[in-house]
């Protein structure tokens, strides 16, 4: 079967490729899950912001609750809203906020999500109203940006 080298057991080489190959794929897996889906490319969000906010950085957002009955506005409708970006600097978050609160006259959220500021666009009952919207930020910059179905504030 295979060639007997003194202290070798080629079934033992074969095994330790393999445990070496489950290994380096476990890894990778582990890893994907890291990588940021903010805004990439020449001229795009970095030119906005006037810094790198490509790999591993990300902008949320945070509304409060009202309580319901309070004449304020309530969440828990699930709707959609376009996010820009997502970063741990909440300083980052509200420069990006800033950018689009004078682009747009949709309402700006950052939520923050352990450990992330989150900025997102809008307040729609529909994904194609939120389209519309990502279509609009894609051309500020935010190449990246994507729609994400969430509680939405309805006034």
């Amino acid at each position: 079967m295979y060639p007997r080298v003194k202290g070798r057991n080629p079934r033992h080489e074969v095994a330790g490729v393999k445990i070496r190959m489950l290994v380096l794929t476990a890894l990778l897996l582990a890893t994907a899950g890291c990588v940021s889906r903010g805004p990439r490319g020449g001229g795009g969000a970095e030119e906005i912001l006037g810094e790198d906010v490509s790999e591993g950085k990300v902008i949320e957002g945070k509304i409060a609750p009202q309580p319901v009955g309070s004449g304020g506005p309530s969440m828990g409708r699930l709707g959609f809203r376009v996010q820009l970006i997502a970063s741990s600097s909440k300083e980052e978050a509200e420069r990006a906020a800033d950018v689009i609160r004078e682009k747009l006259s949709e309402r700006v959220h950052i939520e923050y999500f352990e450990p992330y500021y989150k900025v997102r666009v809008g307040d729609f009952l529909t994904r194609e109203g939120a389209e519309d919207v990502r279509v609009q930020v894609v051309g500020m910059g935010f190449r990246d940006a994507w729609i994400v179905e969430t509680p939405i504030v309805e006034e």
